[in-house]
């Protein structure tokens, strides 16, 4: 028996959405929730600032709403704290432009806030598995095309 049988729906539904789900997805709810998905696998494993380094593709308005359109208002909360504390735009920018306006703005009254308080990680964990349990249909089709 293999593990991928010993799976539920739910299960391969998560998994096929943390390993597959983009965020240059047309469709904006799933774009939404890739990139809530990117936040949370960088906030965690490098803290914000390195999320937000490695990531100037994105804005941080665009990652803004995509923590609101998928219900993470405390994760929310934390990021726009951030972002007001930057005292500037992050717009979407090249690599270089991103380190030198973090290298700049990055104050250490942000250092606290780096890490994902414990409220916020659980509130946008919760919030992503409740978009994928009600696209569980859609995530576990996604497994099926890779």
């Amino acid at each position: 028996m293999s593990a991928k049988s010993l799976m539920t729906e739910d299960d391969r539904a998560w998994n096929n959405f943390v390993m597959l789900s983009d965020e240059s997805n047309k469709n904006e709810i799933y774009r939404s929730a890739a990139i809530a998905n990117l936040y949370m696998g960088g906030a965690n494993s490098g803290g914000i600032n390195s999320f937000l380094t490695s990531t100037p593709h994105l804005s941080g308005h665009e990652v803004l709403t995509a923590l609101a359109d998928i219900g993470a208002d405390i994760a929310a909360k934390h990021l726009t704290d951030i972002l007001q504390k930057l005292g500037e735009p992050l717009a979407r920018s090249t690599a270089e432009d991103r380190w030198n306006l973090l290298d700049r703005c990055w104050c250490d009254e942000l250092e606290d806030l780096d890490v994902l308080s414990q409220e916020a990680d659980s509130d946008l964990m919760a919030s992503l598995w409740r978009h994928v349990i009600s696209h569980k249909a859609y995530y576990n089709a996604l497994g099926d095309t890779h």
